[in-house]
């Protein structure tokens, strides 16, 4: 089921579900990435859960490690959440990456973070996602990694004039995100 007919004021809009589906045949995600990986994904991050859940929903005491050294889940623990230290690493080694970003349960952006260059840009087909939530999610990243990100630009891509294509209707923005990545 790729539709969320409820969503998006039963619009049928694409699933989270969807987007990091596509998005894993592009890259690996943050999660299952190698740390030499140089493209990766973050999957379906939530504006509103950005600052609640912990540092990009990377979580390390909900791991433990067994007897062959392997990071393993704790049981109680949802599929989503993943051990900060591992992604640490991986987005240490890698020059780019791309975030499915939702936006307050309503809207799908496109964050791209060039590490390498200091960089965020975000793309967006209507206009909604915001420097602001660029800063949040450098943030997120400062803390995961220790890398200071206070100083890194942000770079809005929203309008037709920059070169971002517009929708025109109010439930294609994971179209437009899948197609923009």
């Amino acid at each position: 089921r790729i539709l969320d007919v409820k969503g998006a004021k039963g619009g049928g809009w694409l699933t989270n579900a969807a987007v990091d589906a596509y998005l894993s045949t592009l890259m690996p995600s943050v999660a299952e990435a190698e740390p030499e990986a140089r493209r990766v994904f973050l999957p379906g991050v939530h504006s509103h859960t950005l600052e609640t859940t912990g540092t990009l929903g990377f979580s390390s005491e909900n791991w433990s490690v067994n007897k062959s050294g392997d990071y393993v889940m704790k049981k109680d623990v949802a599929a989503t959440v993943w051990n900060r230290a591992r992604a640490s690493r991986v987005l240490l080694g890698a020059d780019e990456l791309y975030v499915n970003y939702n936006l307050n349960n309503f809207h799908w952006g496109l964050m791209r973070v060039l590490l390498k260059y200091q960089r965020c840009e975000i793309y967006d087909s209507t206009g909604h996602t915001k420097k602001e939530h660029g800063r949040n999610l450098l943030r997120g990243i400062q803390e995961l990694t220790g890398v200071d990100t206070s100083a890194w630009s942000i770079v809005v891509y929203e309008t037709r004039a920059s070169g971002m294509a517009q929708q025109h209707d109010g439930k294609s923005c994971g179209v437009f995100l899948c197609i923009t990545a």
